[in-house]
C-alpha cells in the first residue's frame, strides 16, 4: 500500500475533474505540432502515470554517491573549502554532471544533495535533473537552489532618527536540499523514477558556481503524527508559567534577501515610537512565498514542552487564510506543524499553534535552539493547478475556434460552431464545472463564503463561462468574453492565479510559554490608540523630518523614487561620500516632476535632481534653468561610461544638460515551449517576423509591437525605432521641418501601419505580460518592466520563456541589421542657480562611477530583494552586475542599438503627429501620403511658432541663429569635441 494517500486523492479528484474537455484536447494536439507539448509533463500527471503503472514509493533503499564516484574531469575534485576535510565538486562552467548509482529495486525515490553556493553571487543556484537522460517532468527542468542570508544585526539610523533596513550578508555554509519544486505547490519533496540496477543522474548547470559534495537517493519518509511525537517525550516536563518573548524582526537567518523587517506604528507593536519609524516586525509582504523560511535563535534554560504563540498582521488578502510550516532544529517535528492555519483579521492577533483546537506542545532542549516558519500554500495545490490547466483548456478553444473564424470576425454574421466542434457545448459545461467546483473548494478552505480577491475572480469567471454555455453558437462574436481582454473568463483566471499562491502575514513577536502562562494582548484598547493619534497630531508640527530647511553647506538633492530608493542613496552618501569629501548631502524624495518647475520659478530649486525623465532636462536647458555640464573639465571622461545614443536628447546647442542614470532597453520576449511547439526559429529582421505571421496566426496567436498598447498616443518609444531602423530622418537638416516626407522615414511609415492593416498584427493589448503568460502572444517586443515582471511574478512560465536581439532591417549595403531602438528612461540634472555646482557635478561622478552603481544594486537586492533590479545606464557597472550571464549579454548588445529621440523646439508636436498619422492610416484607413502630408502642416506650424518664441528665426523665417541638430552619425564626435 502507497505511503501518500493524500497524493492518490488528489490525483484521483484531479483525474476526474480534468476529463471534461480531453475529446475536443485530443483534437486539438492532432493538428497541432506534437513536439514539447505544453502542461502534459507536469508533476502531477507524470506521478500519476507512475502510481497507474505499479511504481511504489515505500520501496526500502537508501544510496550515498560521493564525488569521487562522479564521471567528471579528475581536476574539478577539490578540497571541502569549508572543513578541508574531503573531497567535493568544484562546479563551474556549463558542463553537466553524471551521478551513477546502483538501485536495489525500480520504484519512485527522493534525490538529496549537499552544496555549497559561491557568496560572491546575489542569485541562488539553479539547475535541471535528467535520469537516465530522460527529463521526467517539467518541474525538473529548474530546481532553485536556496541560499541562506543573516541581516546586519546592527540597525543604524538615518539623520531623522529612523531606522534602516539592514543589509543582507549570504552564509557561506554547506547546506542540504531534498529537491522539491520552486513554487511550494507540493507538500512532500519531488519523486523521481529509478529502474533496477545502474541508473544515471544527470545535472545540468542553470545559473550559478557551486560545490557539490555527496548526492542521496533514499525512499521518502512520512513525518510522525503528534501522538507518537508526545509518546516520544512523555517524560519530558510540560512548561507551566515560563515565557519567553522572541522579535519578530530579530531574524537569525532567511532563505530569501528579500525577507526584511518592517515598520508598524500600532501602539501594541515593539519597539514602539510615536514619530520616528521603527524596524519592529517581519514584513509580511516580504515573506509572502512558498517556500521562503525565516529562522530565530531561542535560547532556553530549561528543557521542556513549549506552547508557541505567534503575534501576526494577517490583513493583506480579505477573508483569507495563509499556512505556515514550523521546524525545531531544522526538523519537522511531526506531521501535524504542517500547514498551520492563520486566519483573516484586520487587527494583530495572537495565534496559539494547535491542531483541531488543541493546543501543539513542541519539545525543546536547554541551550540554542532553531525555530523556523516556513510560507506553506501546498493546500493550495490542486486549486493553482486546475487554474492552470483551465486556463490552457480555454486557450486551446479559444485558438480552435479562432482557426475556424479567422481573426476579424464579422458581428453580423451568425454561426454554428457546434458542427465544427461537436464538443463545444460538453466543453463549456465541464469549465464552468471545474470552475465552480474550485470556487466551493477555495470557500471550504476558508471556511468562508464571505468575498476575497479569489472568490471575486472565480465568481466573475464561472459566472462569464455560463453565459457563454447557453448560446455557444454566439462564442466566435464574443470572443471577449472568453478570451481576449481584461474582463475574459481566460483574464479572470489569471488574476486568480497570483493570489492564491501569495501567502503575507506580518510576525510582531512570539512567545514560547507554558499552558498557565497569561500572554500579552495583541491589541491596544480604543483609549490608548486615541491618545497616540493627538500626541503624533501634535509633535508632528514640530517635526523637522520633511521641513525644507537645510544647513548653508548641504547639497541638496531632489529624488524622483520611492522611499526605499533614496533612503539607500541617503545611507550610502553618509557612508561613504562624505566621509570622503568632507561634503553634506541632504537626499529628499520629490513625488512629482512637476514640483521642479514650479521650485524652479519660485527660486527654490535644489542643487541637483534625480531620477527625473529623460525628456525633461531638454525644457528646462532651453530656458536657461540648467548647468551644461561640459564645463566640466573631465565630463568626456565620466561621459564616456555612457552610449553616446543615450545624449542625444541631453543636448541643447552646445551644452549636454544632464547625466543618464537608468537604462531602459528594447527587446524581443518568446515563449520558448510555444516556439518550439510550432516549430517556429526566434525572427532576426523584420523580415521573418513577416515570415512567420502566418504560422502563429493559423493556430490564433500572433507578434507584438509596442504600438498595439491601448493608449492612443504612440509616443517616439514606439514609432521611432522603425525610422532610424530604415534609415529615415525625424527633422530636415535645419530643424525647421518634420521630416515624414524623407523617402526612408515614408517606407518606415508604411512598413509600421501595413503590419497591422495588411499583416494582422494585434491592434490593442491590455497586457502583453498576461497575454505572454497565457500564451495566445508568444513572441513581441517588452522592456526592462516586463523584464522584472516575469521573472518575479511569473513563476508558472519560470524557465519558458527567453529574450533576443531585436527585429531589425537588414542593410545590403552595410551587411548589417539595424536594430535601433529608443533608452530612455531617468537622467540627473545640475541646476544653474546652485551655488555649489563644482560639488554637485563631484557627487555626480561619485553616483555614477562604476563601483557606486554595482555596490547601489547589490544593495537594492540584498536589502529588497530580487525585485529591486536596478538598470543602472553605465555599462561598465550593468557588465558587473549578477544578472543572469546569457540575458545580460544579450542586453549589452542590443544595447549598442540606443538611439534616443533629439529634442528641438516644437518637437513635442512632431511626436503627436507622427502617432496621429499611424492612427489615421491604421484606424481611418487614410492613405500614407495623405496622412503625412497633413501632419507636416500641422507639425511645421508648432515647429516655426515654437522657433520664432526662442529666437532662432524671425517674423519673415529667416534664420537668425543656426539650430545645432545632433542625430545618429555625429553624435560620437560631437560628444568628444569639447575638448
Amino acid at each position: 500500500m502507497l505511503k501518500k494517500g493524500m497524493m492518490l486523492a488528489y490525483l484521483i479528484c484531479f483525474t476526474l475533474l480534468s476529463t471534461g474537455p480531453a475529446t475536443f484536447q485530443a483534437n486539438a494536439e492532432e493538428e497541432l505540432p506534437a513536439n514539447n507539448v505544453i502542461n502534459n509533463a507536469s508533476y502531477t500527471r507524470t506521478l500519476q502515470y507512475w502510481y497507474e503503472e505499479g511504481y511504489r514509493d515505500d520501496v526500502p533503499f537508501s544510496g550515498v554517491v560521493p564525488p569521487s564516484d562522479f564521471i567528471i574531469d579528475a581536476h574539478t575534485l577539490v578540497n571541502d573549502p569549508v572543513s578541508h576535510d574531503r573531497q567535493v565538486l568544484k562546479w563551474e562552467g556549463s558542463a553537466s554532471v553524471d551521478i551513477p548509482i546502483e538501485v536495489d529495486a525500480a520504484g519512485l525515490y527522493v534525490v538529496t544533495l549537499e552544496y555549497l553556493s559561491d557568496v560572491s553571487t546575489i542569485r541562488p543556484p539553479s539547475l535541471n535533473v535528467r535520469i537516465n537522460g530522460t527529463l521526467p517532468y517539467d518541474e525538473a527542468s529548474r530546481f532553485v537552489l536556496p541560499t541562506l542570508w543573516r541581516s546586519d544585526t546592527h540597525i543604524h539610523q538615518d539623520r531623522y532618527g529612523n531606522d534602516i533596513v539592514p543589509n543582507s550578508f549570504q552564509v557561506y555554509e554547506w547546506q542540504t536540499i531534498t529537491l522539491v519544486d520552486n513554487v511550494g505547490l507540493h507538500v512532500d519533496p519531488l519523486l523521481f523514477k529509478f529502474d533496477e540496477g545502474l541508473n544515471l543522474i544527470t545535472l545540468g548547470k542553470i545559473y550559478g558556481d557551486i560545490f557539490i559534495g555527496d548526492v542521496k537517493v533514499d525512499m521518502i519518509a512520512d513525518p510522525i503524527g503528534y501522538h507518537t511525537y508526545l509518546d516520544l517525550h512523555q517524560d519530558k516536563p510540560r512548561i507551566q508559567d515560563d515565557m519567553i518573548v522572541i522579535s519578530g524582526q530579530d531574524i537569525a537567518l532567511k532563505n530569501s534577501p528579500a525577507i526584511r523587517s518592517g515598520n508598524n506604528r500600532y501602539p501594541s507593536v515593539r519597539p514602539f515610537s510615536l514619530m520616528e519609524s521603527r524596524l519592529n516586525m517581519l514584513d509580511g509582504d516580504t515573506f509572502n512565498q512558498g517556500r521562503q523560511q525565516v529562522t530565530y535563535e531561542v535560547e532556553t534554560t530549561r528543557p521542556g514542552l513549549y506552547q508557541l504563540t505567534f503575534k501576526v498582521l494577517q490583513n493583506t488578502h480579505t477573508n483569507t487564510r495563509v499556512f505556515r510550516t514550523l521546524y525545531l532544529n531544522g526538523d519537522l517535528p511531526f506531521a501535524e506543524a504542517r500547514g498551520i492555519a492563520f486566519e483573516y483579521d484586520r487587527r494583530w492577533q495572537n495565534v496559539t499553534l494547535s491542531h483541531q483546537g488543541e493546543p501543539l506542545w513542541f519539545y525543546l532542549e536547554a541551550g540554542t535552539n532553531l525555530i523556523t516558519l516556513e510560507v506553506d500554500i501546498s493546500i493550495y495545490q490542486f486549486i493553482h493547478e486546475e487554474i492552470v490547466n483551465l486556463m490552457t483548456a480555454i486557450n486551446e478553444l479559444a485558438l480552435d475556434i479562432q482557426k475556424i473564424t479567422g481573426n476579424n470576425i464579422d458581428q453580423y454574421r451568425d454561426w454554428d460552431i457546434s458542427e465544427f466542434l461537436p464538443d463545444l457545448q460538453h466543453d463549456l459545461d465541464q469549465f464552468y464545472e471545474r470552475i465552480r467546483h474550485l470556487y466551493d473548494l477555495w470557500t471550504d478552505i476558508q471556511g468562508t463564503r464571505r468575498g476575497s480577491p479569489v472568490t471575486t475572480s472565480l465568481q466573475l469567471a464561472y459566472q462569464r463561462m455560463d453565459s457563454l454555455r447557453e448560446k455557444p453558437d454566439d462564442i466566435p462574436k464574443r470572443m471577449q468574453v472568453l478570451s481576449i481582454g481584461s474582463g475574459s473568463v481566460l483574464a479572470h483566471l489569471g488574476n486568480a492565479l497570483p493570489n492564491v499562491i501569495e501567502s503575507p502575514m506580518s510576525v510582531d513577536t512570539f512567545y514560547l510559554h507554558g499552558e498557565a502562562t497569561n500572554i500579552p494582548r495583541a491589541t491596544s484598547n480604543v483609549f490608548v490608540r486615541f491618545w497616540v493619534s493627538v500626541q503624533r497630531f501634535f509633535l508632528s508640527f514640530f517635526s523637522d523630518q520633511y521641513s525644507d530647511a537645510i544647513e548653508p553647506d548641504e547639497l541638496e538633492i531632489w529624488v524622483n523614487r520611492s522611499r526605499l530608493y533614496v533612503d539607500l542613496m541617503q545611507q550610502m552618501a553618509d557612508r561613504e561620500f562624505t566621509p570622503e569629501t568632507g561634503q553634506k548631502v541632504r537626499i529628499s524624495i520629490m513625488p512629482n516632476e512637476d514640483k521642479l518647475i514650479l521650485a524652479n520659478a519660485a527660486g527654490a530649486q535644489p542643487d541637483i535632481a534625480m531620477g527625473i525623465a529623460a525628456w525633461r532636462p531638454y525644457e528646462f536647458a532651453i530656458r536657461g534653468a540648467l548647468y551644461d555640464l561640459r564645463h566640466f573639465d573631465d565630463f568626456g571622461e565620466v561621459a564616456a561610461a555612457y552610449h553616446p545614443g543615450s545624449f542625444l536628447q541631453l543636448i541643447y546647442q552646445e551644452g549636454v544638460y544632464a547625466l543618464p542614470e537608468t537604462q531602459n532597453f528594447q527587446l524581443l520576449f518568446y515563449r520558448k515551449d510555444i516556439m518550439s511547439r510550432l516549430g517556429i526559429d526566434v525572427p532576426d529582421t523584420w523580415e521573418d517576423v513577416i515570415a512567420i505571421l502566418p504560422e502563429l496566426q493559423r493556430f490564433g496567436m500572433n507578434f507584438y509591437v509596442p504600438l498595439a498598447s491601448t493608449s492612443g498616443f504612440k509616443s517616439f518609444d514606439t514609432t521611432l525605432p522603425f525610422i532610424n531602423q530604415f534609415g529615415g530622418e525625424l527633422y530636415t537638416e535645419d530643424a525647421l521641418s518634420a521630416a515624414y516626407d524623407d523617402p526612408a522615414t515614408i517606407q518606415a511609415i508604411r512598413f509600421m501601419t501595413e503590419i497591422f492593416t495588411l499583416y494582422s498584427m494585434p491592434l490593442e493589448v491590455g497586457s502583453f505580460y498576461n497575454r505572454f503568460r497565457y500564451g495566445n502572444l508568444p513572441i513581441g517586443i517588452g522592456d526592462f518592466g516586463m523584464y522584472v515582471t516575469l521573472i518575479n511574478a511569473a513563476p508558472e512560465i519560470a524557465g519558458l520563456w527567453d529574450i533576443a536581439l531585436l527585429p531589425g532591417i537588414y542593410h545590403p549595403d552595410r551587411d548589417i541589421v539595424d536594430r535601433s531602438f529608443v533608452g530612455a528612461a531617468t537622467v540627473n540634472i545640475i541646476f544653474k542657480d546652485s551655488d555649489f555646482k563644482d560639488e554637485a557635478w563631484t557627487f555626480l561622478k561619485w553616483w555614477s562611477s562604476k563601483e557606486i552603481q554595482v555596490r547601489y544594486a547589490e544593495n537594492l537586492i540584498t536589502t529588497y530583494g530580487a525585485a529591486f533590479l536596478w538598470n543602472t545606464a553605465n555599462r561598465e557597472a550593468f557588465a558587473e552586475m549578477t544578472w543572469d550571464e546569457a540575458h545580460k549579454n544579450v542586453i549589452l548588445e542590443q544595447w549598442e542599438w540606443v538611439s534616443d529621440a533629439p529634442k528641438i523646439p516644437g518637437s513635442y508636436m512632431v511626436e503627436r503627429e507622427l502617432s496621429n498619422i499611424w492612427n489615421r492610416v491604421v484606424y481611418d484607413g487614410v492613405n500614407v501620403r495623405t496622412a503625412i502630408e497633413d501632419g507636416i502642416i500641422v507639425a511645421d506650424k508648432e515647429i516655426i511658432r515654437k522657433m520664432l518664441e526662442f529666437g532662432y528665426i524671425d517674423t519673415n523665417n529667416r534664420i537668425i541663429k543656426v539650430y545645432l541638430l545632433p542625430n545618429r552619425d555625429n553624435i560620437q564626435d560631437w560628444m568628444n569635441s569639447h575638448e
